[in-house]
């Protein structure tokens, strides 16, 4: 069925609409392209810049030596990359620029700390060995000085060698800890040793003390008897007794050699002291051992009873007694008794048993001079 001019135009009508709406569908969609596009490659020229941006820090960083600062870096350039986008065109050479910073500088810290271990291992490796000649030190004992002096070297010098070896790494604090223990083991052994000492040389000192008191008692006790000389024998005795009780008393450290001075001094001051300064003894002569001798018997039924006297001039007594005359040759070994007659000290003058008596029947005494007058 033929359609009829209205339909036709009607066809046509609806025809012409439907394309312009095609067409006004085609250009919105070109503008909304465009848009897009235009949109798209300021993104990319935005990202592009940005990115160039990142490059360069990137680069200033690549040659640092502060690893961990420029690590943290590196690694926030990276996600601020990633963030950014694309940027079209030049994003491979972009990439490639960033990427070569980024790895000079991860490679430059690779090596640093490859070699890094390399050498820990190597003071590792040293300081173990310091730390087995430190416990060797640790079990060695001391018994002397030189023991004492040999082993604090070694310490020190083990101390000195530990400090020029560098860090250890990971295992530094482990080996420090058991060097430390072991050299403070060692240091125990010299200390148990000094006080040991320190006791035995306090308790020394408190010997020489002690002998120093007793010495200077012994001395001030001397002093009293040289000062006020009493009874001969006695105070003989006495200083005798003072003297042997002085050899008794043992060292008196740094004042022994002062006091054994002062010792000598007041012993030769009482040996010299004469027999009559003693305040219980009568006053005697200076006996002249060349001049001839009397003895006189005060009591002829006592042979302990008698006196020496003086023969005077040409051998006579001083007593008026008759005596005979005697030789030269006979001076010291003539004595003249009360009776007048003389009595020779020699050979033929011998009794029994070679024992000299005299007239009365009593051995001859001879005059003993005070070994001090």
């Amino acid at each position: 069925m033929k359609e009829t001019p209205e339909e036709y135009r009607a066809r046509k009508e609806r025809q012409q609409r439907e394309y312009e709406e095609r067409q006004r569908k085609r250009e919105q969609k070109q503008r909304e392209y465009e848009a897009r596009k235009t949109e798209r490659e300021r993104k990319q020229a935005q990202a592009a810049s940005t990115k160039r941006n990142l490059i360069t820090k990137a680069q200033a960083y690549q040659n640092s030596t502060d690893w961990k600062q420029a690590g943290k870096v590196m690694a926030s350039l990276m996600d601020e990359w990633k963030s950014v986008g694309r940027a079209g065109d030049e994003e491979s050479s972009l990439w490639s620029s960033f990427d070569s910073a980024r790895q000079t500088f991860y490679d430059r810290r690779s090596a640093y700390f490859a070699q890094r271990d390399r050498e820990y291992a190597a003071c590792a490796s040293a300081k173990k060995a310091l730390v087995a000649r430190a416990k060797s030190l640790a079990i060695t004992s001391v018994n002397s000085h030189n023991e004492a002096k040999s082993l604090s070297s070694s310490i020190k010098g083990l101390w000195s060698e530990w400090s020029q070896i560098g860090y250890a790494g990971k295992e530094e604090r482990d080996l420090k800890s058991s060097f430390k223990n072991s050299l403070s083991n060692a240091s125990r052994g010299i200390k148990s040793f000094y006080d040991a000492y320190n006791r035995e040389k306090e308790k020394k000192q408190r010997e020489f003390d002690d002998a120093r008191r007793a010495k200077e008692n012994l001395l001030a006790q001397m002093s009293r008897i040289i000062s006020k000389p009493d009874d001969y024998k006695g105070s003989r005795t006495a200083f005798s007794s003072l003297c042997a009780e002085w050899h008794k008393t043992g060292y008196a450290g740094k004042d022994n050699k002062s006091l054994g001075a002062r010792f000598k001094s007041l012993k030769d001051k009482f040996y010299s002291i004469p027999k009559s300064a003693f305040s219980n003894e009568k006053p005697r002569l200076k006996v002249n051992s060349n001049a001839p001798k009397v003895m006189e018997y005060l009591d002829p039924s006592n042979p302990n009873a008698y006196v020496w006297k003086d023969a005077g001039p040409e051998g006579k007594k001083t007593s008026g007694h008759q005596t005979g005359k005697r030789s030269k040759k006979d001076t010291d070994h003539t004595t003249f008794h009360p009776d007048g007659r003389l009595h020779q000290h020699g050979s033929h003058a011998k009794g029994k048993k070679g024992e000299k008596k005299n007239s009365h029947g009593h051995p001859e005494r001879f005059l003993e001079e005070d070994e001090h007058e």
